[in-house]
């Protein structure tokens, strides 16, 4: 995948209904996340541990650890262990931004995901790889789909039902999967749903 840096220009290099994710260097939850995703890992490509919907100039919808709200893209800018991603969905258009961001919007408020965390855990331990090699991807599939709340989200979950809301963009690639076992990783690699190529933003 080809990634260019650009500088954070609202309007050029992002805008609404664009995908960030981040790679951050030094953080334990995310170095949790990149061992759930180790298996999906692609050469020369980072590994996203974390998913948002851009919402504005500096305004995002995110699950965070206390539930979904709204963040803001500076706080990634200017942190010098975190790398800014981000990806132009398929068919962008000012219009369709605007419904992925009100889609996010409705997320607002909800949990977070714990007991799916939970779940993935399990799934992409080596013997939940191994049962789920065996039963062609059931066993991950259901174990997550079990554990997944019906008002709580995880990033990439929160991330991916916004986009498959979109019917240019329902059920393409990686979205054609139940959202809540999608990981950060897969959307960010998924060449269907997004345009080729990502942008690195810097400050």
């Amino acid at each position: 995948m080809n990634i260019t840096e650009q500088k954070a220009q609202y309007g050029t290099t992002y805008d609404v209904g664009y995908v960030g994710f981040t790679v951050t260097r030094h953080s334990f939850i995310a170095a949790g996340i990149s061992w759930f995703q180790h298996w999906d890992k692609i050469k020369n490509v980072p590994t996203p541990t974390h998913v948002f919907v851009i919402t504005g100039e500096d305004e995002t919808v995110e699950a965070f650890p206390n539930g979904v709200h709204r963040g803001t893209l500076q706080k990634y800018l200017c942190n010098p262990d975190v790398a800014l991603l981000v990806r132009r969905p398929w068919h962008w258009t000012p219009g369709l931004g605007g419904q992925i961001a009100a889609k996010a919007a409705e997320f607002i408020g909800q949990g977070y995901g714990y007991w799916l965390i939970a779940g993935m855990a399990v799934s992409n331990s080596l013997l939940g790889r191994s049962l789920s090699w065996v039963t062609r991807g059931w066993f991950g599939r259901t174990v997550e789909r079990l554990c997944d709340g019906k008002r709580s989200q995880i990033c990439s979950e929160l991330t991916a039902r916004a986009l498959n809301a979109q019917p240019l963009l329902h059920e393409l690639g990686i979205l054609k999967y139940a959202e809540a076992t999608i990981t950060p990783m897969e959307l960010f690699s998924d060449k269907l749903v997004f345009e080729s190529g990502a942008v690195e933003l810097l400050p």
